[in-house]
């Protein structure tokens, strides 16, 4: 073997147990993660938070025709079943795992996971974990609660702003 070929040898023997120490380091990153998503119960938060939202449509499709019509009631339970079924797909969490990971490993390092996972794993995380939801529901209801309001506010103005160009168009004598 020539010394050309020996150094060669050895380039790529380090390429390699480099190559191969960085999939390691990976390896354990991803690892963490996914120990970080068992711990913040993300699989369960997310089943959850599809169940509250059929619900929340569900609750919207009850008053109104959807109460008393036959034909209204058999639509409802139909649609209602669909979109239950759809909800499935769209809060798997199987199909969200990859993404959120990537964010994950994005947003943190090895020694924040670590901080993170220490975190979740004392009594005070595992408060913050049980209370998540319910902190989630009072955000979310106030969030409705407060766009509502808002359609309200810009009905109004839509309404107000409207009899105004009426009177302008009235005075210009655009319209009798």
């Amino acid at each position: 073997m020539t010394l050309a070929e020996m150094k060669f040898n050895r380039i790529i023997y380090f390429l390699a147990l480099s190559v191969g120490c960085f999939a390691a380091e990976e390896s354990e990153k991803t690892a963490k993660i996914h120990e970080l998503f068992t711990l913040q119960k993300s699989a369960e938060t997310l089943e959850r938070l599809r169940l509250e939202n059929v619900a929340l449509v569900e609750s919207r499709m009850q008053g109104g025709e959807y109460a008393t019509n036959p034909w209204m009631i058999r639509l409802r339970t139909r649609v209602l079943e669909k979109y239950e079924a759809y909800t499935k797909e769209l809060f798997s969490w199987e199909d969200q795992v990859p993404s959120y990971a990537v964010l994950y490993d994005e947003l943190y390092s090895e020694e924040e996971l670590d901080g993170l996972i220490a975190f979740f794993s004392s009594k005070a995380g595992e408060a913050m974990i049980r209370a998540q939801p319910i902190i989630l529901r009072k955000m979310q209801e106030e969030a409705f609660a407060n766009a509502q309001k808002g359609r309200a506010v810009v009905d109004k103005m839509m309404k107000d702003t409207v009899a105004e160009i009426e009177a302008e168009l009235r005075a210009e004598g655009q319209i009798p």
